[in-house]
């Protein structure tokens, strides 16, 4: 089990961090520099993900740049660590889901709205490996907000600013928590949630990286259900007969839960591949 103390071991210069360049190049060379972008002066050392075309391409060959596998690239003290590659052209669309790995998690927040300000302070996650959740492979960190949690988040998770302070911030927990989800796809509840906090956490880190595709549990229990007027977590858990850890609201409960529901979801659905779950899961629309 991953978790705070031992995505960092105690010493958070050794926790990984990622950064991937986007914007008119391609993925595919790395780039050993911290004196291109303003955000790598603050890191002694990145790798840039990244292969140049048209007219950018005779520059990037005269500084000497390699090319390389265009794959999220993390630095810690020892080297880099290269992740194993995520997205659509990691499976076919007739994969099987029993082969499939997905990584079904949950976050915290200070509040509703990450563009507003407010952050991450717990995320949990468990991997379905084989059409099963394996219960020991789970993840779970506390996550320093670096801002106040406000008494009505506290009223709903419990988890107090104080509890935070000695923890490590999200530019040492997310990288660690990709690590963790590598070569599978991600699950939540109301994805679409959960989402705009790691997009909004990752771009005042470090910029770009690419998030893995994601589906959404909420959207697959309105497809199965349209009739039904509910279809947040615990509704859906009760119709489905799924029951949770103790501790809902907390994120490794609640990314267990999800992932019970995720199972009987697709049992009820009779959802065999992944083109038919991206079909009926995927979080086209903001869910209410």
């Amino acid at each position: 089990m991953w978790n705070s103390k031992g995505c960092t071991q105690g010493k958070p210069h050794q926790s990984p961090i990622v950064l991937q360049m986007c914007s008119n190049l391609n993925l595919g060379a790395m780039w050993k520099t911290s004196g291109i972008f303003p955000r790598a002066n603050h890191f002694p050392f990145y790798g840039f993900s990244a292969s140049c075309r048209g007219e950018m391409a005779p520059a990037v060959e005269k500084r000497g740049f390699a090319p390389l596998t265009p794959l999220p690239l993390f630095h810690t003290q020892s080297g880099l660590l290269r992740m194993s590659r995520w997205g659509p052209d990691q499976y076919t669309s007739s994969m099987q889901i029993a082969e499939q790995p997905f990584t079904v998690f949950d976050v915290e927040t200070t509040g509703l709205d990450p563009r507003s300000g407010h952050r991450i302070v717990e995320i949990g996650a468990v991997r379905i490996e084989d059409g099963v959740m394996d219960r020991s492979r789970t993840f779970q960190s506390l996550v320093n907000p670096e801002r106040t949690v406000p008494e009505e988040a506290v009223r709903i998770h419990g988890i107090t600013g104080r509890d935070l302070q000695s923890f490590p911030t999200s530019m040492e927990v997310l990288p660690a928590f990709f690590q963790f989800a590598s070569s599978s796809i991600l699950v939540a509840h109301n994805a679409p949630f959960d989402l705009s906090f790691l997009e909004v956490e990752k771009e005042s880190c470090w910029g770009y990286v690419e998030l893995p595709e994601c589906f959404c549990t909420l959207q697959l229990s309105r497809h199965l259900f349209p009739e039904e007027g509910r279809h947040h977590l615990d509704a859906v858990a009760a119709r489905l007969g799924a029951f949770g850890m103790q501790g809902r609201h907390r994120a490794l409960s609640d990314a267990c839960l999800t992932s019970k529901v995720f199972l009987k979801l697709l049992t009820v659905g009779n959802i065999t591949t992944v083109d038919a779950l991206r079909k009926a899961a995927s979080p086209l629309v903001i869910c209410p």
